[in-house]
């Protein structure tokens, strides 16, 4: 027994000294890095974290008692800048953590949910729409006007006046969306209602189906659009605009195929959201959505999750309900 346990203890010694090598250190701490900076983006905070302090401490504890470190005269002053680096760089990782936090509640506040992540298309029949937000099952009234004081003479009779009529809460204007020109494409919007629209917003979300990169593009508005009229055809100029990307260096190029959606609304407006389907400068379809909340993305964002995404979004369960995006008359 007391030598399978000096072999045992042999063993783990062996282990440890070949992972103290700088060698190994050198590759294995960034990698314990980036696994942690993997777990942020799939919404593991606390693995995350984990793996953050594990690489981080890590590297900082091979530098403090490599050999160099130890025989510098100056070695106090050393091991305490190396040490307070890697709590800075620690300290920047639990911000960074907790800016991913909040921005995913910042989308939710903002009207822009994220829907959970749809099953696959052979265990649905259709999709299931989230449940309305308070915002849209609740309309605020208006309130009540004051009533004006009145002065009454002696022996004169006020005039009785008329209840006041109840207002009326304001029907929502549902505007509508054509995409157009696959070559090079462009959305106009039509204004159904008897007033002019003024500040109309869309926005585009997209996930490529090569690479499952992430890109959300820049808020556009439409200055004005006149009643019962269709806007100016808007171009879609997606390589060219602002935009965030994750996943990959962010260019467009012709042939890629882009899978995401587009919301449009206004001050006076119900959101409007499309499902779009584009493959760059050749084709596309579009269909209405009947998730009326803002764009939508899935819920886990991690490569699994965007691949089941576009599953589903370009699945034959919503091949009857595809508009084609056709060339320009």
């Amino acid at each position: 027994m007391g030598k399978m346990w000096a072999s045992i203890r042999g063993a783990f010694s062996w282990i440890g000294r070949q992972l103290w090598r700088w060698e190994v250190v050198a590759i294995g701490a960034p990698l314990i890095y980036g696994a942690g900076i993997g777990a942020l983006y799939g919404d593991d905070y606390i693995v995350a974290e984990t793996l953050f302090f594990a690489g981080i401490a890590w590297i900082t504890a091979k530098v403090l008692s490599w050999e160099e470190t130890r025989i510098h005269p100056n070695r106090q002053g050393i091991s305490t800048l190396i040490l307070l680096l890697g709590i800075g760089v620690f300290t920047a990782s639990s911000f960074w953590i907790s800016h991913r936090i909040e921005e995913l509640a910042g989308r939710a506040k903002e009207g822009h949910p994220v829907v959970p992540n749809p099953p696959p298309p052979n265990e649905t029949e259709k999709p299931q729409p989230p449940p309305p937000s308070s915002t849209q099952e609740l309309k605020q009234l208006p309130a009540a006007p004051n009533r004006p004081k009145m002065r009454l003479k002696p022996n004169v009779s006020p005039t009785p006046q008329e209840p006041a009529k109840p207002t009326q809460p304001e029907t929502p204007v549902m505007l509508t969306a054509e995409f157009i020109s696959p070559a090079s494409p462009a959305l106009s919007v039509y204004n159904p209602s008897a007033d002019v629209e003024e500040g109309v917003l869309w926005e585009m979300v997209a996930f490529r189906t090569s690479d499952l990169c992430f890109f959300g593009f820049q808020t556009q508005r439409i200055d004005f659009i006149k009643p019962q009229s269709r806007s100016a055809n808007m171009a879609m100029e997606l390589a060219t605009m602002p935009k965030n990307a994750e996943g990959c260096d962010g260019a467009i190029r012709e042939g890629d195929e882009l899978t995401g959606s587009v919301s449009i609304d206004c001050p006076r407006c119900s959101i409007q959201t499309y499902i779009v389907h584009l493959v760059w400068k050749e084709s596309g379809w579009y269909f209405e959505s009947d998730t009326k909340g803002g764009y939508i993305v899935p819920k886990d964002m991690s490569k699994e999750g965007r691949q089941k995404y576009v599953q589903f979004m370009t699945s034959e369960q919503f091949a009857s309900r595809r508009i084609e995006i056709k060339p320009q008359p």
